[in-house]
């Protein structure tokens, strides 16, 4: 297949990747073989003999070449290892992707490291006519963070109908050393996939997974089911363990098109418990222009405990500032989302008692937020779920104290709930750059390996009832960049002269 030079980089995306898969999938019998480059290492560049020919740089880094002396087989191997400064290192190779298109595509590798963490070591990169990114998909294993043997590893990826070049790259994005050898990518057909290429464990896993989506996704009736599932099945060909089936059930999330619904495999939950104590750190006062500043992260930890532990957290940074009945500031900007309910537990002094917002599900139901008693809840037809400090702090003022809210492009999800709250409050004015457009609310599916699917099955409403489900706009809109320094802070000043015009104490 002839090849189309094409750059674009492999850029760096946060993913939490799951854990190691001990063998790479099986490929189905049918597949057919992409033409590869140099898949073997074993040619040089005419113009550099250090570098592997037929694969291009594809990301910041420029820290790749050959390696004679470490090898799978052959007598050469890619070595990558981190660029001073760099976020990743890659190479790729782009082919047209139009003979490809609603076929699945597996890229496999060798790999072997030295300190280094393999996960997402693979990417498949879809752009469309206008050269953006339309799919990508990465390596679901890792080997670790210590020195391993040659291990393989696979991704797949449906190529979408409207894909106009396919990169199939490797890279490190990480400490440490990777080494690639002995490449390969196939192809095969969505409706030419074996019935029977499924483990029956694997089969029922991802059949319930999909009967959870279908059933609670707020989006539902926009999915092709049949389509869906046979895709699905084609992406998860030759799964064995549940783990296996991560890619195809992803695939299906991303049908959706909601952008927010998700699959946290156990080690992302794990790592997500981990990052408490690093919001109670991030969870700080300042004093701008002599008015009390109080940083509000994002909270990913599902635990009861650590829940309550941050919502106390933020009752005593607000007890802690002097004079908050005068006026604050509340930065949501860097807080992306996790867990709504301790952070509005936590800012349960800044409001009266009442209604303040709520969801309206898939099926007609309805969530009502409120703050009760110095407790946040969250109401539906079946219970009610409370949220409180371990020590509820005392009520600022009547709870209608003047508050500027700061708002940027990555206060996401349940930090755009904590904004919603605000909405309609009493001497409240947002400022800065529209939200992230993640205005929905997902559902928890426990699946049988403890892998949460977390589905957006609902829209957020404020206190007036007005339905979002895209971006929240501030009240005034600046460049809601966080700098530094306050000085050069356009929300901040914004902010600041708005509370200066407010009644509440006067100076």
């Amino acid at each position: 297949m002839a090849r189309q030079v094409l750059v674009v980089v492999l850029a760096v995306m946060k993913f939490v990747l799951p854990p190691q898969v001990a063998a790479s999938q099986p490929i189905p019998t049918h597949a057919t073989p992409i033409e590869l480059a140099n898949a073997d290492f074993e040619r040089a560049r005419e113009d550099d003999a250090s570098r592997p020919a037929g694969w291009n740089k594809a990301g910041p880094g420029d820290s790749f070449q050959l390696d004679r002396k470490v090898f799978r087989n052959g007598a050469a191997s890619l070595r990558i290892t981190r660029s001073e400064g760099a976020p990743l290192t890659a190479v790729a190779q782009t082919f047209p992707a139009e003979p490809l298109r609603n076929t699945v595509v597996s890229l496999r590798a060798w790999t072997r490291t030295e300190g280094a963490d393999t996960g997402g070591a693979l990417i498949l990169f879809a752009t469309g006519d206008d050269r953006k990114m339309i799919a990508f998909a990465l390596s679901e294993s890792s080997a670790g963070d210590g020195s391993n043997d040659w291990v393989q590893q696979q991704v797949r990826m449906l190529v979408p109908p409207n894909a106009a070049h396919l990169q199939l790259g490797l890279r490190l994005t990480g400490a440490g050393t990777l080494w690639f050898d002995d490449v390969d990518a196939l192809t095969w057909g969505v409706a030419t996939t074996v019935p029977d290429a499924i483990s029956a464990p694997a089969e029922k896993y991802l059949n319930d997974a999909i009967t959870a989506i279908r059933q609670q996704a707020l989006n539902s009736a926009r999915v092709d089911w049949p389509a869906a599932t046979s895709q699905a099945r084609a992406l998860a060909s030759g799964a064995i363990t549940t783990a296996d089936t991560y890619p195809s059930i992803r695939h299906v999330l991303r049908l959706l098109g909601d952008g927010h619904s998700i699959l946290r495999t156990p080690r992302d939950n794990a790592a997500a418990a981990r990052s408490a104590n690093q919001s109670l750190t991030d969870t700080r006062v300042s004093v701008i222009a002599g008015r009390p500043m109080l940083f509000v992260p994002g909270f990913a930890s599902m635990d009861r405990d650590d829940a309550q532990q941050f919502a106390s957290k933020l009752q005593q940074s607000l007890a802690s500032m002097d004079k908050p009945e005068c006026g604050l500031l509340l930065d949501l900007r860097g807080n992306t989302g996790g867990n709504m309910f301790p952070m509005l537990a936590g800012l349960a002094p800044l409001f009266a008692d009442g209604d303040v917002g709520g969801l309206a599900t898939a099926n007609d139901g309805s969530v009502t937020w409120r703050f009760r008693d110095g407790a946040f809840v969250a109401s539906s037809k079946e219970h009610d779920n409370v949220t409180r400090a371990a020590q509820p702090a005392m009520r600022i003022g009547n709870g209608n104290t003047p508050v500027a809210v700061l708002l940027g492009q990555t206060t996401g999800s349940s930090g755009e709930a904590v904004a919603i709250a605000f909405v309609g409050r009493p001497n409240t004015r947002s400022f800065g750059a529209p939200t992230a457009g993640l205005t929905t609310g997902n559902r928890p599916v426990k699946l049988a390996d403890g892998t949460t699917l977390a589905i957006t099955g609902s829209v957020m409403l404020d206190r007036t009832g007005k339905r979002y489900g895209g971006k929240l706009a501030p009240d005034e809109l600046t460049d809601g960049t966080r700098v530094a320094s306050p000085n050069g802070d356009a929300a901040v000043a914004a902010a600041i002269a708005w509370l200066d015009q407010q009644k509440a104490c006067q100076r």
